[in-house]
């Protein structure tokens, strides 16, 4: 009977999907033990943390950096943190130090002084730092786009998986999702989510 689940937002996906499919009793017995659920290893956007939120009646934890000695926190406002536990730094595109508020590449320096040493690392994540202002008590935001290879120019303006994750996942639940950049055009390719009726129109 877990509490507490941990992984990717896909592969949760995916896994409570088989159950529903396969084992339906069993989902519904699962889903009334699960409390909490926290991704890791890949981002995930806000409307896609509700879109779970709303399918699976639990409590999402939106981590970054879990993987990483946890860099950052999920907060009730919505918004992901920076602990005191790390020193963060920018660099550009040329590995040029830039400062420590803007949007970059991220480089942490672990602060801690038994756990693990004090390393210098580049995650290469491409995030947004910015001072917040926080009902409880934090004062830095931390907004993760993706890996910094993972960026695209479009039409003179950068894009990140989690920008189209962001429109996708506002209207439903989906599965996976494959995003086309042609020399014209953007296709989408949605793959649907098992709790839909066979008669829901997908043609908005």
């Amino acid at each position: 009977k877990p509490r507490v689940i941990v992984w990717t937002p896909h592969d949760i996906t995916a896994w409570l999907s088989i159950l529903k499919e396969k084992y339906p009793k069993e989902l519904e017995l699962v889903l009334k033990e699960v409390k909490y659920f926290l991704t890791t290893a890949e981002p995930c956007s806000i409307s896609r943390q509700k879109q779970l939120e709303k399918t699976f009646w639990i409590t999402h934890l939106n981590v970054y950096a879990s993987v990483d000695w946890f860099a950052s926190i999920p907060c009730k406002c919505w918004k992901k943190h920076l602990t005191k536990t790390h020193y963060v730094e920018l660099f550009d595109k040329d590995k040029n130090l830039i400062g420590t508020k803007w949007t970059w590449r991220l480089v942490f320096t672990t602060l801690f002084d038994r756990s693990t040493p004090m390393v210098r690392y580049m995650l290469d994540d491409y995030i947004t730092v910015k001072d917040c202002q926080c009902e409880y008590g934090f004062d830095t935001e931390v907004i993760p786009h993706w890996r910094y290879e993972l960026t695209i120019d479009i039409w003179d303006k950068i894009y990140w998986p989690l920008d189209f994750e962001e429109v996708i996942y506002k209207y439903w639940m989906f599965m996976n999702y494959e995003v086309k950049i042609n020399s014209e055009n953007i296709e989408i390719v949605l793959e649907k989510y098992c709790i839909w009726d066979e008669n829901y129109d997908l043609d908005w």
